[in-house]
């Protein structure tokens, strides 16, 4: 994009205003090679000895289990809004604010709320 956006310089702010970006279209993503240690930070514990529940497997009883795909998800969530966020901070580089269709649906597990909050115009879709 820096090439565009450097080549687009007058059009900055008056004519260009926002940078869109059209929905999630990766499905469920759930892993990453960097995944495992973004959960410690983010959850304060490993979440390798939890991996068999997400293969419908009881770790350390059904409490326990819940609460790790809660976190799970809640991770995912949490770099997707992460996604959208780094998008809006390098569009603000240029003075551009973010057109995101960020609200779903998706397959990850995201907060449409949280993922809104770094668009100027906040967008979602629906299909039937």
């Amino acid at each position: 994009m820096a090439p565009l956006l450097k080549a687009a310089r007058p059009y900055l702010g008056t004519t260009l205003v926002n940078l869109a970006t059209d929905s999630w279209e990766l499905g469920g993503t759930n892993w990453t090679g960097r995944f495992a240690a973004e959960f410690g930070r983010r959850r304060g514990y490993d979440p390798i000895p939890y991996l068999p529940v997400v293969a419908g497997r009881i770790v350390d009883g059904r409490a326990t289990s819940s609460r790790f795909l809660n976190d799970l998800r809640r991770t995912v969530g949490d770099l997707v809004t992460d996604h959208y966020d780094h998008f809006a901070e390098r569009a603000e580089e240029y003075g551009l604010g973010v057109q995101a269709e960020s609200g779903g649906p998706h397959g990850a597990p995201i907060d449409a709320l949280e993922t809104f909050r770094s668009s100027r115009v906040p967008q979602t879709e629906y299909w039937a």
